[in-house]
């Protein structure tokens, strides 16, 4: 999940919708975008494609909550 980019309730629910299309699916796996390899790219002067903060704790709770909501199976948060 990268923050402002595929995080809407439109792409949550589109997710949701097609976990509902696999019954036998026991969860959802959401991996936050991070920006770990940025300051590698810069320091070895390659562009940086993505330079956008990372997803804090309240915003990857948000995300497995509306999920939920939506009526998918576990959410887990990697």
């Amino acid at each position: 999940m990268v923050p402002g980019l595929n995080d809407t309730d439109e792409h949550l629910a589109a997710i949701a919708g097609m976990a509902q299309r696999y019954p036998k699916l026991r969860g959802i796996e959401i991996m936050p975008y991070h920006n770990m390899g940025n300051e590698k790219a810069r320091r070895a002067g390659l562009p940086v494609r993505l330079d956008l903060p990372n997803a804090d704790a309240a915003a990857q709770e948000a995300w497995r909550s509306r999920l939920l909501a939506y009526g998918c199976p576990a959410v887990m948060l990697s």
